[in-house]
């Protein structure tokens, strides 16, 4: 059975590797640096470091404004999601465990495993993320990608 080809994709690629899409440059501290390469580094699951280079590529002067706003935006977004998640998980699990006697039984195990998953889920995507933008390609998060559209139509 032969699958169909990847759009995109070349024939003559002998590696089979997937095709990186030049998106052009970006200009960030007055040096040029390929679009897919910046925004790839905007997801890297680093927390603070990924929120400052997500407003750094906002802010930034490139030939694919479009691209870099977009990605920039959602990467700001989805790690403030990750955050609040965060929080809202822990508020939830301290006050379990202010229940008399059975609290400290449940909320330790789900002190230990809630988050871990959380982190774990939040590195998995970040770094699909990392990958589909380094490829050149406008991946787009299901549940955030309407959010984000409607702050870069506010922005304007």
């Amino acid at each position: 059975m032969n699958l169909p080809n990847r759009p995109g994709a070349d024939d003559n690629d002998p590696t089979g590797n997937p095709p990186v899409v030049n998106l052009g440059k970006t200009s960030v501290f007055n040096n040029p640096v390929d679009c897919n390469v910046a925004n790839a580094i905007g997801y890297l699951p680093l927390g603070l470091i990924q929120v400052v280079a997500a407003l750094i590529l906002l802010n930034s002067p490139s030939e694919n404004h479009t691209f870099n706003r977009y990605h920039a935006m959602q990467s700001l977004v989805f790690a403030g999601v990750a955050l609040l998640l965060m929080v809202a998980v822990s508020i939830v699990i301290s006050i379990i465990g202010a229940i008399p006697l059975i609290g400290p039984l449940i909320a330790v195990p789900l002190g230990m495993i809630v988050p871990f998953l959380l982190w774990a889920a939040y590195g998995l995507i970040s770094l699909k993320m990392v990958y589909e933008t380094f490829l050149g390609h406008n991946y787009r998060l299901p549940y955030l990608a309407k959010y984000v559209d409607q702050m870069l139509r506010d922005a304007r």
